[in-house]
Order: C-alpha cells, then sequence, then structure tokens
C-alpha cells in the first residue's frame, strides 16, 4: 500500500508543470505578426526584429531589421516606465502604460502539452502553456530546461480593440552582445 502511495505521488509530481521565469539577460530574433480591428477596419503589422532583454536593469530593446534603411529602434526602460521611439535621428519619449513583466510562467498558467523539436535523437524539450498577458490570453512555449521563450500567441480584445499577436523566436544567446541597443540619445524628447 505505501509503495503504490509513493508511486501515486511520484507521477503526480512528474506531471506538474515546470514553472520559470525566462533568464534574465539574453537576446533574440524575433519575428512578430500582430492583427487588430477596431469597429470593422482591420490592421497588420508584421516585423523581423532583434530583441535584447536585461531583467536586471528592467530594460527591453526592439531593434528593427526589417525595416534596416530605418534604422529604427525601441527601447523600454521600465525603471523609469519610459519608452523611447528612436528612428534615424528622430527620438520620441512615451510614458509606458503597463509595468515590468519578467515574462515568468504564471502560477495559474494551464501547461497544454510537453513535446520536443527535432528528433528523438537531436531533441529540444519544450512545454506550452495556456497563459493570460497584457489582458489578452494565449499560448507561451518556452524550452522545458532553462525557459528560453520559443513563441507566444495572445488573443482578445482590449479597450474595444481586437487582437491577434503571434511571436517566434530564434537564434537566442544569453547575455547582452551589444549594449549599445539600450542607449537612447541626448535629444530625445
Amino acid at each position: 500500500m505505501f509503495i503504490g502511495l509513493v508511486l501515486l505521488a511520484l507521477a503526480v509530481l512528474s506531471s506538474e508543470a515546470y514553472r520559470c521565469c525566462v533568464p534574465t539577460l539574453w537576446e533574440a530574433n524575433e519575428g512578430m505578426m500582430m492583427a487588430s480591428s477596431v469597429h470593422g477596419k482591420s490592421s497588420l503589422e508584421e516585423h523581423f526584429t532583434r530583441v535584447s532583454f536585461d531583467g536586471n536593469q528592467k530594460i527591453v530593446a526592439v531593434v528593427y531589421l526589417s525595416a534596416p534603411n530605418q534604422n529604427k529602434r525601441i527601447v523600454q526602460d521600465f525603471s523609469k516606465m519610459t519608452q523611447y521611439s528612436i528612428q534615424g535621428t528622430e527620438c520620441h519619449k512615451s510614458i509606458l502604460s503597463v509595468p515590468w513583466d519578467p515574462y515568468c510562467i504564471a502560477d495559474n498558467a494551464t501547461l497544454l502539452q510537453d513535446f520536443y523539436y527535432g528528433t528523438p535523437e537531436n531533441r529540444l524539450d519544450a512545454q506550452t502553456f495556456s497563459t493570460s498577458r497584457f489582458g489578452l490570453n494565449g499560448y507561451f512555449t518556452v524550452t522545458k530546461r532553462e525557459c528560453v521563450p520559443i513563441a507566444l500567441t495572445l488573443m482578445g480584445t482590449v479597450s474595444g480593440v481586437d487582437n491577434f499577436w503571434v511571436f517566434g523566436m530564434s537564434n537566442f544567446t544569453m547575455g547582452i552582445q551589444d549594449p549599445s541597443f539600450f542607449n537612447v540619445p541626448d535629444t530625445c524628447t
């Protein structure tokens, strides 16, 4: 009887989702598609970017690679609750409307699937969770071992706007290779 209870407890524990936060310092390529609709008017944005994420300083930089001639990037400094939109020599400052998000799998997220990419001999174990972010519902896929973000899909209505967002990550590296992405011009107003 005791052995049966131990085996049952181990089975329950092994099926529990691994709750994690993405690494503190990283960079990755990110493809994104953001569709929205308000009052029957639809819009679609597609971008390919390089994201730098510094969880220690609570700052994120996004360099738009799909528009190389525009020299466009966004710096979100959550320690100052300020976003800087930089394009060429122009820079505009605005207030961030959402708090810092360290991108953790929430305690109330539901594990939907354990799976792997690749072949059994060369596999990358991953998990997909049902979650809620920014007032939207969706799915967050991370690697099982290091909580590296792979994909995020969000959908729902916020402030009367219907949204469907898809993000995919690739070429993930630990650490920050180019800290100059976080630099903001002195002329930024």
